[in-house]
């Protein structure tokens, strides 16, 4: 389906907000690139109604099936145990929270040390919808140079003031990368005002120049870039996080957070329910509230209010009624549906998907199973959150490969 296939209201609506309430149009697979720069279905939208919809009385109590006990993974439990479902988690790490890893420190508990995604942009509005609804309190989050900041590189020792320029051994490498992104942009036809369509003609121009390429290799085919430059735009990325991990991934990644503003006016999280983003996973996790079967919460469903191993198979019923999960303890159960929300996990642990669950439209040209998928050239799905490993976590004394200590207040 595509945005001329709606219903002309439906398409009104797209092009003076961005977003579309259409579940049709949420269901279709086949969608034209300049329609789909970034996921525009409306689900603050499905979720102002309280609920995301409803459920035969016959059906309450019915059995789902949830893999991975990240974010994604504990939002799909808790929406579905309001509406009288009950999930069951299955998660290979023997943790909540996926990508999302906060660690107070306990010489300041008010302090935390993020080891997986660690800010989350404004942008984010679904993330926000929980903020709101689960009283998380935000703050700026606490940029290089935004507070007083110490760097190390080659045994060098680099102090960044609060409001003042970043080190020359930073700033250098900021300045060329800042203009590899304006000179792509703007190739792509960046200077077009700012509608949604004329992003999705944007999009399209750099998928068609980068879409073999990783961040690696575009950077280096357009100017010169030293084994030094590289290695500090690993290490400090842009003062804000390292970019090593980034470098081989498809550099289409880094311009949908251009496009989509993420890069910017980024947020931390706090609530009752844990300091930094784990306040989200926990508070999906604990807390209680009135469902169709009573008073309860996603970890009270569990059994032994944990989650269960992680999975190893999902495989279709004999009558293609029901799915069965099988997990690493060699337990099998058969569920009404099964939500998988790990799909890169899943690839990197080896999960065994029956192919007959996989729809052909949904999947289109995706591998046939998820265990031949190839991490490397993956091209992440929008998320709630995008995090990294923030250079911050390895806080043991420098070495000459450089580490980066920042946001010290």
């Amino acid at each position: 389906m595509s945005l001329k296939q709606l219903p002309k209201d439906q398409q009104q609506e797209f092009e003076s907000t961005g977003k579309i309430s259409s579940p049709e149009f949420l269901a279709s697979a086949s969608h034209d690139v300049r329609d789909l720069p970034y996921n525009p279905y409306d689900y603050q939208k499905l979720l102002a109604n309280g609920v995301i919809g409803t459920v035969p009385k016959a059906a309450l109590g019915t059995r789902v099936a949830i893999i991975g006990a990240g974010a994604s993974g504990l939002c799909a439990a808790y929406e579905l145990m309001k509406v009288g479902l009950v999930p069951v988690i299955y998660e290979a790490s023997g943790r909540i929270g996926g990508r999302i890893y906060s660690c107070p420190i306990k010489s300041d508990p008010s302090s935390v040390l993020e080891l997986g995604a660690m800010r989350v942009p404004k942008e984010q509005e679904v993330f926000a919808f929980y903020q709101k609804a689960f009283n998380i309190d935000t703050g700026p989050f606490p940029n290089p140079g935004s507070v007083d900041t110490m760097l190390w590189w080659q045994d060098t020792q680099y102090r960044w003031s609060s409001g003042t320029p970043p080190p020359p051994v930073i700033g250098n490498i900021t300045a060329k990368f800042v203009a590899f992104l304006r000179d792509a942009m703007t190739q792509a036809g960046a200077s077009a005002n700012d509608g949604h369509v004329e992003k999705g003609v944007i999009w399209e121009n750099l998928v068609k120049r980068f879409e073999n390429s990783n961040l690696l290799s575009a950077l280096t085919s357009t100017e010169s870039w030293s084994y030094d430059e590289l290695n500090i735009l690993g290490i400090f990325g842009l003062g804000t996080g390292g970019l090593s991990a980034q470098l081989q991934v498809a550099s289409l990644e880094m311009f949908r957070a251009v496009i989509g503003m993420w890069i910017t006016d980024q947020l931390i999280y706090g609530n009752d329910y844990g300091v930094g983003l784990e306040s989200l996973t926990n508070t999906f996790w604990r807390k209680e509230i009135t469902t169709p079967g009573g008073v309860t919460s996603v970890q009270k469903m569990q059994d032994r209010e944990r989650c269960r191993p992680g999975v190893v198979a999902i495989q279709s019923t004999a009558s293609r009624k029901g799915v069965v999960v099988v997990d690493a303890d060699g337990n099998s159960e058969t569920f009404a549906a099964a939500i998988l929300t790990c799909t890169t996990r899943a690839a990197q642990l080896g999960i065994k998907i029956d192919d007959s669950l996989l729809s052909t439209d949904a999947w289109g040209a995706a591998p046939h199973s998820l265990h031949e998928f190839d991490q490397d050239h993956v091209q992440l799905r929008d998320e709630i959150l995008e995090g990294r490993k923030p250079p911050g976590s390895d806080t043991h004394r420098p070495s000459d490969k450089g580490n980066l200590l920042y946001g010290l207040r």
